[in-house]
């Protein structure tokens, strides 16, 4: 699904999202690495590719993450991060889900009768 918008600047850009993105607010722990304990995070984009992650500190491009959250749990590398808002918004792309799969395709608007898991935990 490809769609044009008016990018920074003024100039003209083309989105090539293949999934569609869900508005959510889902807390999510996240792990930047073997031996780190979990930060908190807050997803608020996600679709079944991947989500927008607000976190405490700025993490580098192509680093992987491991995600949980109450609805499911996985691997996912950093394709963009930067501040914006006086906040840290990094762009991941799932590399696997290890738990959660239904939740995660129910939450990204893929599956509604599951759709009460976006309620969870909330």
């Amino acid at each position: 699904m490809a769609r044009s918008f008016h990018g920074i600047g003024g100039g003209s850009v083309l989105e090539t999202r293949v999934s569609r993105r869900q508005a959510v607010e889902l807390a999510v722990g996240v792990r930047l690495g073997e031996g780190r304990g979990p930060v908190a995070g807050m997803m608020t984009d996600l679709s079944t590719a991947g989500a927008r992650v607000i976190l405490p500190a700025p993490v580098e491009e192509g680093r992987l993450l491991e995600l949980r959250c109450i609805a499911f749990t996985g691997t996912a590398r950093v394709v963009w991060c930067r501040e914006m808002e006086s906040r840290v918004h990094a762009g991941v792309r799932f590399v696997s889900i290890a738990e959660g799969r239904d939740a995660l395709n129910a939450l990204a608007g893929r599956n509604p009768e599951l759709r009460d898991v976006r309620m969870a935990g909330g």
